[in-house]
């Protein structure tokens, strides 16, 4: 009778842990690793880069525009969804206004016929 020596069972489960912590943990960057940006603003702003990126095939989110006469109005939007965030790498002090901002937004929509 061949006896199984225990070390060896416990140092095959140590090493398919780690491997499969190894692949988990690949999945999980590559779920996590950000997008190039969203397509309409190819060229951001200076200084900015991807902070973070969200692409669902379908997702709802709650939206609200306001109204003189009724005032806040809330409402659901459902479809696809591609959320793309931006960080400023540059000093405080030099960040963009929020016109500008807003106005990247508007060249870039004008741009794509919108």
């Amino acid at each position: 009778m061949v006896r199984d020596n225990p070390i060896e069972k416990i140092q095959m489960k140590n090493i398919a842990l780690i491997f499969m912590l190894l692949v988990v943990s690949k999945f999980v960057a590559a779920q996590n690793a950000p997008c190039k940006g969203h397509p309409l603003f190819a060229n951001s702003l200076a200084n900015h880069s991807v902070a973070e990126c969200v692409e669902k095939e379908f997702d709802q989110m709650e939206i609200y525009q306001k109204d003189k006469v009724k005032g806040r109005i809330d409402f659901i939007k459902q479809g696809p969804k591609f959320m793309v965030s931006y960080k400023f790498n540059g000093e405080f002090i030099n960040r963009p206004s929020g016109v500008q901002i807003c106005q990247n937004y508007v060249n870039a929509i004008e741009k794509a016929g919108g």
